[in-house]
């Protein structure tokens, strides 16, 4: 059984995108990286960790090769005056963050809200 966890990042807080990279890993490590898919959507105030020039970048990368997808709402990023040429290239652009996070609940994804 493919263990599947959507979590949701709104937060600009560099402790908690931090955390949430911890949580991450901690995850992967428990299913010894097997078993597990990750899906972080990205909304609200959570832009900068997925800007190209983001402290996450190396993360989010290494984090892709474990089946850890980042997502980052459209809407977001264009009330940002940002492009996807700004956006981290492994990190998909989404029509809606919120929807987003209720379609995958309803496709029976765990749900957990990043924070402390």
């Amino acid at each position: 059984m493919k263990h599947r966890l959507l979590i949701q990042l709104s937060s600009a807080e560099h402790k908690v995108q931090r955390s949430l990279i911890g949580q991450i890993n901690n995850l992967l490590k428990f299913f010894n990286y097997a078993d597990v898919q990750v899906r972080v959507v990205c909304h609200g105030e959570s832009l900068e960790m997925v800007l190209k020039e983001s402290n996450f970048a190396d993360d989010i990368k290494m984090l892709g090769n474990h089946d850890v997808v980042f997502a980052v709402c459209k809407t977001m990023v264009i009330a940002n005056n940002k492009t996807k040429e700004n956006i981290l290239e492994s990190v998909e652009i989404i029509p809606s963050g919120i929807a987003e996070i209720l379609l995958k609940q309803e496709e029976g994804w765990s749900y957990m809200k990043a924070g402390f």
